[in-house]
């Protein structure tokens, strides 16, 4: 048996890329807003535009990763990512601007899905279990973070800002990825397409079929990025009609954020939500409802 190298380095990895991430994707919207004139329709638009390109990514992105190897797919990603943000930085029309939305969108998806398999590579069973439990708190935790303090960045250092910090960040990923990959094998990693050997057992121990609940979560998790890219775009907006600065809309607005985070942690911890149809289905209904009621408000309490 090969040994597993330290994982700590992917992690480090992770949270630099989540905080870059979230402040651009973020609080472009609020670029949008301020610049541009955008209101509900124009960011929705534009988060529709985001969640068409991820979509057309994700799927060849993790094919390539497994053809060519997840580190060497994720180097180009990187420099995608920052090349994006440059051109943003130079130019302001809202051609390029939205240019530069596809192609920062579709560059981070060589590297997330990739990153997910490095992560797992290796391990199996609980081990398996507890890696993508940290994978997913680093990620949750840092995207709150870059929300709660990105509406103060953004006012601070001014609007442009979303275009130099996050490749500042990504510059240090290629360090942290270039140290790691000199102690890992340069083998393609299989990305998981099939619920593992212990997924089975355990929703055959509940009366389930693992492959329902897969089919199940490609249905769900498409809804839940449209109602957190719906959120986040009408964020800027909810904001103006509150007179929330846009530091107080990081503050405020990030409490689903940290919600998620809690969420995570929890999970993480209980095992006992595996494959029960009753906490999918009540959490959708808690998401409609929380949805609802935030775009409904007519106050912050």
């Amino acid at each position: 048996m090969r040994l597993v190298p330290s994982k700590l380095p992917l992690f480090v990895f992770e949270a630099l890329g989540s905080l870059a991430c979230g402040f651009y994707g973020n609080y472009v919207f609020f670029l949008f807003r301020d610049r541009h004139g955008f209101g509900n329709l124009g960011n929705l638009g534009a988060a529709a535009l985001m969640g068409l390109v991820i979509a057309l990514a994700s799927w060849p992105a993790g094919k390539l990763a497994q053809r060519r190897g997840c580190i060497r797919t994720m180097y180009p990603g990187l420099f995608g990512m920052i090349v994006a943000l440059a051109i943003g930085a130079c130019f302001s029309s809202l051609p390029v601007q939205l240019a530069v939305l596809v192609l920062w969108a579709a560059s981070q998806f060589m590297v997330w899905p990739a990153l997910e398999a490095l992560v797992t590579d290796g391990a199996s069973g609980a081990a398996r279990a507890h890696l993508v439990g940290i994978y997913s708190v680093v990620w949750a935790a840092c995207s709150a973070l870059s929300y709660f303090f990105g509406g103060g960045l953004f006012e601070w250092l001014g609007s442009g800002s979303i275009f130099w910090l996050p490749p500042g960040l990504h510059l240090l990923q290629i360090a942290v990825l270039w140290g790691f990959a000199r102690g890992h094998e340069r083998t393609p990693v299989a990305l998981l397409t099939q619920p593992p050997p212990e997924a089975e057992t355990l929703s055959l121990k509940h009366g389930r079929d693992p492959r329902s609940f897969q089919r199940m979560a490609w249905l769900a998790n498409p809804f839940a990025c449209v109602a957190a890219f719906t959120l986040l775009a009408m964020i800027p907006e909810l904001a103006r009609r509150m007179g929330l600065s846009t530091t107080m809309a990081g503050f405020f607005c990030s409490i689903w954020f940290f919600a998620r985070l809690a969420a995570f942690v929890v999970m993480w911890q209980w095992q006992g939500w595996h494959y029960r149809f009753r906490w999918l289905l009540g959490g959708y209904m808690l998401l409609i409802m929380g949805f609802a009621t935030v775009l409904t408000a007519d106050g912050l309490f």
